[in-house]
């Protein structure tokens, strides 16, 4: 019995600090913003990461892990969180600028057009879109 008593304690206190210590999505995104600024991507990446698995429906988590993913130069990542984000709020057209960046900087001139095309769509005179889609087409 008393071992049963002392499991069950040992439990509770399992789930005491564990709620203590729980961080809420929000909290892991203020923390990751803060991380980037200071230079510290990767530790941004795996609070941007925790944010991303609390809540998973939140197309601007995906956006900040994106965008530090393309200051890392990584971006193949940066191009599928950014194609995250966009399948979760298809309207956004600004999503699709920074699916454009990480594109042009693949390479991928064509797909770096059409989603600058997406984006002027419904922002036409976006200057820095509309100079970026110039030179994406001088490319191909």
């Amino acid at each position: 019995m008393n071992a049963l008593i002392k499991f069950i304690g040992t439990l509770l206190l399992l789930i005491t600090l564990t709620e203590v210590s729980a961080q809420t999505a929000q909290e892991f995104i203020d923390s990751g913003r803060i991380r980037s600024g200071l230079g510290n991507f990767n530790g941004a990446i795996d609070d941007y990461n925790k944010a991303i698995a609390l809540s998973p429906d939140n197309s601007s988590y995906y956006i900040s892990r994106g965008t530090v993913k393309y200051k890392m130069g990584d971006y193949s990542g940066s191009s599928k969180d950014y194609q995250n984000a966009i399948d979760l709020e298809p309207d956004h057209w600004g999503i699709y600028s920074l699916l454009g960046y990480s594109k042009y900087s693949l390479g991928d001139y064509i797909g770096a057009i059409e989603a600058y095309n997406k984006t002027l769509a419904d922002n036409p005179l976006d200057e820095s879109v509309l100079a970026w889609r110039a030179d994406a087409k001088k490319i191909c």
